[in-house]
């Protein structure tokens, strides 16, 4: 494969490059036609870029079907990450490097606030550990879908399926029932509209609220998962957070987070309002979240019942 240095575009929209295959040294820097270039680098090369930044400026997200958040770097052994683990992140969720150690990688997790109370610093990213291969590369497009079910199969493309909460880039949406998608690393799917929710989502309350408990009972009969924020387990403030997210919503990852950025109800308590709850030894630590699914009922991701 041919490699040159693309430097930008002049007034034309032409593609000013360093080409090493100049025949000498004063003639390295060129201008190509912008259409022949696209063919010759899209059509043979498949738009294969190196892009070289320094670590904590390079765009990552989470390689499908998720990576796992933990606090620490794991030592060898399954004991350690239940011990560890601190919450999931999404393909297409946007992370920031922090620093690199061997096989890890800190990072800190923008889509998932966390308030800094001992600091007074308001609500930052959530930041943890990430192995490094559970990562790949974000092309920095804006999601304009979300998926709306558990588990969504995909079609023609590297994965098999994508969890509830995944947000993606839509590419191109025909009459028919499927919806190709942009992946982490530049891949691309199909997957079927329904199991889709289009951004942005305008809706009545009275209707979300409705939509918000029905998408929490897809759980219902589900495994507690500690550190779960996907289709594949939940704890209880994951599962609010994502029933939340796949209505366009956004809350912080922890029931003590939660509960700092919402506000204490006027009246009575509407269907998809979140209760918390404490220990008795220390009331003032919030300690879990349910949600409120009217008359006397609850839904719960609740380590008591499994």
């Amino acid at each position: 494969g041919h490699l040159m240095v693309l430097k930008g575009f002049d007034s034309r929209g032409r593609v000013l490059v360093n080409d090493p295959a100049a025949p000498d040294e004063r003639t390295v820097e060129r201008v190509y036609d912008r259409g022949e270039f696209a063919r010759a680098w899209l059509r043979n090369k498949y738009g294969t870029a190196y892009i070289i930044a320094p670590l904590e400026l390079i765009p990552l997200t989470a390689r499908a079907p998720l990576a796992e958040l933990f606090s620490r770097p794991l030592p060898p052994g399954k004991k350690s990450k239940a011990l560890h683990i601190e919450s999931q992140l999404l393909p297409l969720e946007r992370i920031n490097i922090g620093e690199a150690r061997g096989a890890w990688l800190k990072i800190s997790a923008v889509e998932q606030p966390r308030w800094e109370q001992r600091r007074d610093k308001g609500f930052k990213p959530y930041s943890g550990w990430i192995e490094s291969r559970a990562a790949s590369f974000h092309l920095l497009l804006e999601p304009d879908a979300v998926v709306r079910v558990k588990k969504a199969s995909l079609k023609d493309g590297p994965f098999s399926e994508l969890s509830m909460g995944t947000r993606v880039r839509t590419l191109w949406r025909g009459k028919g029932s499927s919806v190709r998608v942009l992946l982490p690393g530049g891949e691309t799917a199909l997957i079927a509209a329904k199991d889709l929710n289009f951004l942005p989502i305008k809706m009545g309350q009275g209707k979300l609220r409705k939509k918000i408990l029905t998408t929490a009972r897809q759980f219902l009969g589900d495994k507690y998962y500690w550190g779960g924020r996907s289709g594949y387990g939940t704890d209880c403030s994951g599962l609010v957070n994502l029933v939340y997210r796949v209505w366009g919503l956004d809350l912080p990852r922890n029931a003590s987070d939660q509960c700092v950025y919402g506000r204490t109800p006027a009246g009575r308590l509407k269907p998809a309002d979140l209760i918390f709850s404490t220990s008795r030894k220390d009331l003032t630590r919030i300690n879990h979240v349910m949600l409120y699914a009217g008359g006397e009922k609850l839904i719960e991701a609740t380590q008591d019942s499994g």
